[in-house]
């Protein structure tokens, strides 16, 4: 017998003699869970307003090229709209709200708001950046060639650079979106388990 398919049995003898989790267990487990996505969405709101701050700032200084001021406002309502988005898909709720339905599914409905939530974000959290930086982007590459300072080559690095950015949080928010639903999984066979 392999050494893997002895460790398999192995694994689904235990799993069929697992207790599930105690009711104080997963009250703990969401009250956790809760927590890290309130701090996450905090971090979030606060870059959310140093944006803000810094790219009104530029608008009323009148600082740069008059495309980077233009990407500034439209960076500005594209924050605005992420906020927002954030504030509707993510925002955790308390388990202690989950009232008469069974904490299990409240944690699960909780899970799957968010691994949807990250899912998506594609479209709702880094699509509504994208015009904001790319104005901001080819006004300072105007800019820099109108007084020497630089090339189209580096308005170029500058669009790679940003491009690789987006990406990286593509992937990233795609690796919590599975992570989450391994978490889902472990519910529902637990759910199929004890209903069996």
């Amino acid at each position: 017998m392999s050494d893997e398919k002895s460790a398999r049995e192995s694994w689904q003898s235990q799993g069929a003699e697992a207790q599930p989790p105690s009711m104080d267990e997963v009250r703990k487990a969401a009250g956790k869970f809760y927590r890290r996505i309130w701090w996450r969405n905090a971090v979030e709101y606060a870059a959310a307003v140093f944006v803000v701050v810094s790219f009104s700032y530029n608008i009323a200084v009148g600082m740069g090229h008059v495309l980077e001021r233009i990407g500034s406002a439209v960076a500005i309502i594209g924050v605005l709209f992420v906020v927002w988005q954030l504030h509707h898909r993510g925002s955790p709720s308390r388990p202690e709200t989950a009232g008469s339905m069974p904490l299990m599914d409240f944690v699960r409905e909780q899970l799957v708001r968010q691994r949807d939530t990250l899912t998506s974000a594609a479209w709702w959290y880094l699509a509504p950046l994208v015009p904001g930086m790319l104005l901001i982007l080819v006004g300072a590459t105007l800019r820099k060639m109108a007084d020497g300072t630089g090339t189209i080559m580096i308005g170029f690095a500058g669009f790679g650079f940003c491009a690789i950015l987006f990406f990286g949080a593509w992937l990233i928010h795609r690796w919590g979106a599975r992570r989450l639903q391994r978490h889902i999984d472990d519910i529902d066979a637990l759910v199929r388990g004890n209903a069996s």
